[in-house]
């Protein structure tokens, strides 16, 4: 998906909707894809993520984990180059036809 202009990604995110994902879930992924950079990878930092979201620590660590289980994203742990983790939006889910509505 790396054709996609930023805007496009995030217009993907808030257009979805499989009738599964919650709205924290899609609020929190909304916010995952405003910062996508290189590589179609996002890394906003939890507390980012808190601010942005206006969400508690465990409500933003909750919903990333059942996107995260659900297949919506992936998460990369930090290395020596990035000291937040990495992640990627799984946007072949969020088109499928089986997903839209």
């Amino acid at each position: 998906m790396d054709n996609l202009s930023g805007l496009k990604k995030v217009i993907i995110v808030r257009e979805f909707d499989d009738g599964k994902i919650t709205a924290g879930e899609k609020l929190v992924l909304l916010i995952i894809a405003t910062h996508i950079g290189e590589n179609d990878r996002a890394w906003p930092s939890l507390t980012t993520l808190m601010k942005e979201c206006c969400l508690a620590r465990d409500n933003v660590s909750k919903n990333i984990k059942k996107l995260i289980s659900n297949g919506y994203l992936q998460k990369i742990s930090p290395s020596k180059k990035y000291r937040s983790n990495q992640f990627i939006i799984n946007f072949s889910k969020l088109t499928s036809s089986e997903t839209l509505l």
